[in-house]
């Protein structure tokens, strides 16, 4: 017999019993008992039934328990601290220092034997101390090539300003490189801005430019404007080639001017300079090759009617 047909005869034979419901014991008096529906009695015979043939029931499912989030760990704000500022620290400008502008003679500058020459170094005063005369350029070691010990300014310098200093030197009697160097010293004997440096070579035929003069001297013209006629004679050591220029002191400078010499000797420029007033005026002249080399100031007085 199948599941279904034992199942359906059990709920028969259940309904049966249900509808006789007469009393055990007649005549004693029964206890009220509580009224359980048809239905009620049917399932409970159902499921009595069902245990006893062993069908399995379907147990509850077990509640599935979702899983617990782990507790956020609290967000802890972090300062961000401000990127530093970078510090300029202010440099400290000394009583005495100096910055070198310029030169004449550079280094490796070609002289004869015992040929005379001038050296001149222009310096900035970037100190906070004004250099008065009492400032010197000093011989500091090396060779002396003749020069003196020191060559005081012959200007006070404020900051920032500058100044030109000239040492007159001579080269050796001998070939060969020959060095010098020179050192700033102030008022109070203290030594700074030293390395400034003479260096030449000296040759028994070495073709230079070794003197400059001129004819300018003090005038008293019948008239001003005055047209000043004047003669730079250049003296060479050796046939070559001599370029220069003219500077005055209006500080106008003329244009690049050569001389070529056959031999060694002398050679005249002539030149002419219109005057319009009264007053103290002076010409230097620089030859760039072969010298590098400034000759002068040659100063003069005009005096106007």
């Amino acid at each position: 017999m199948t599941l279904s047909k034992k199942l359906l005869a059990l709920a028969l034979l259940g309904l049966i019993l249900i509808s006789c419901n007469f009393p055990l014991i007649r005549g004693q008096a029964q206890p009220t008992a509580t009224k359980i529906s048809d239905a009620e009695l049917l399932a409970t015979a159902v499921a009595g039934t069902v245990q006893a043939i062993g069908i399995p029931t379907q147990g509850a499912q077990p509640t599935e328990i979702p899983p617990t989030a782990a507790p956020t760990q609290p967000v802890i704000p972090t300062a961000t601290l401000g990127a530093a500022l970078p510090t300029t620290a202010a440099t400290a400008r000394a009583c005495n220092q100096a910055e070198f502008v310029s030169e004449t003679v550079p280094d490796g500058t070609d002289f004869n034997f015992n040929e005379s020459f001038t050296k001149s170094w222009t310096f900035k005063n970037t100190g906070t101390c004004t250099w008065n005369t009492n400032y010197k350029l000093i011989y500091a070691s090396g060779n002396q090539m003749g020069g003196p010990a020191a060559v005081n300014l012959t200007q006070s310098v404020a900051p920032d300003g500058t100044v030109t200093v000239s040492v007159p030197l001579k080269a050796p009697g001998t070939e060969g490189t020959f060095s010098g160097s020179w050192s700033l010293q102030a008022e109070d004997g203290s030594v700074f801005f030293s390395g400034n440096t003479v260096k030449i070579d000296v040759t028994a035929q070495a073709f230079r430019v070794s003197a400059v003069v001129t004819d300018l001297e003090d005038h008293e013209p019948d008239a001003c404007p005055y047209d000043n006629d004047y003669t730079i004679s250049f003296t060479a050591t050796d046939a070559g080639k001599i370029t220069y220029y003219v500077s005055d002191s209006t500080g106008a400078t003329s244009a690049t001017k050569s001389l070529t010499f056959d031999k060694a000797g002398t050679k005249n420029a002539s030149f002419t300079w219109t005057i319009n007033d009264s007053g103290a005026y002076w010409i230097k002249v620089y030859v760039d090759s072969p010298n590098h080399q400034w000759f002068g100031p040659f100063k003069f007085d005009i005096t106007c009617p």
